[in-house]
Order: structure tokens, then sequence, then C-alpha cells
């Protein structure tokens, strides 16, 4: 977590989630984030990706960053997001979906929209889906496709 030297009075807060393959100082060291959080006064998470929900695993700990962060910081809540790169854009779907409570946007590159890829420890397998299929897995039911 890099909190800048000039921190705003309130906040935001971006979390960024590495690469398949990569780590949570490479893509750090690779962003703009803390050059701009210095910029800007918001606070930088770079962070892992594994993709659970209050069940222990990266997802739990992101989000724990983030509440802490903002009762430390006097986060300005409205200005909470995540964004990643590859896998790091799935964990991002990941976060964005399952924490709505925290993330007000998300922002992800080259990655698939959340329940379209499923692994196990065991094995993995890669679901292959259709254009409606993606969108009825990921689309709230209030939309329809024209």
């Amino acid at each position: 977590m890099y909190v800048p030297n000039k921190l705003a009075t309130s906040p935001g807060i971006l979390v960024g989630i590495h690469y398949c393959g990569g780590s949570a100082q490479a893509f750090y060291n690779g962003s703009p984030y803390q050059t701009l959080a210095e910029q800007y006064g918001f606070i930088d998470v770079s962070s892992k990706a594994i993709l659970t929900h209050n069940g222990g695993g990266d997802s739990n700990a992101i989000a724990d960053m983030v509440t802490w962060a903002i009762n430390k910081h006097n986060v300005d809540t409205s200005k909470c997001f995540v964004t990643g790169t590859s896998s790091g854009a799935m964990m991002t779907n990941v976060m964005a979906a399952t924490y709505p409570e925290l993330f007000k946007a998300a922002i992800v590159y080259s990655g698939v929209p959340t329940g379209c890829f499923v692994s196990t420890r065991e094995t993995t397998t890669k679901q292959s889906r259709s254009g409606p299929e993606f969108s009825d897995t990921t689309l709230p039911s209030q939309f329809t496709q024209s």
C-alpha cells in the first residue's frame, strides 16, 4: 500500500491487481500510479489475485486492505476504484462484482467477465461460451439484448 507524502484530505483509493506470472511489486513498479498518487493525493494498493469471496485468499485480503485504509485515512468511499491486467483483470471483475459496497468502478485490461472462467486446484477447465452465453452469465436479468 502506497500512501503519498501529500495525501488528500479525503483521498480516494486505487487498487491495481497484477497479471499472470507477475507480482504486486512488478505491477506497482510498472504502473504510473505512484506518481499519480503523489500528484492527486490518492492511496495506491497493488495486490495479487486468488478468486474467492470472504473465504480467505487474496480477494478477502484486498477487501480488508481497502476497508482498513478507508478507516485509517478518512477515505472518500465514492472514490474507491479497482483495476487490473490479464489475470488481474479477471480478479478486478471479481472484486467489483462481489464487493460492490467497496468499489465504485472497475477498469479491466484484457481479462474475461466474472463467472466465465473456472479453475480448481485439481484441474483447470476453460469454459467456451458464445456472446449470448457470456451475457447470460454476466449481465443482470433486467438487461436485454437487441
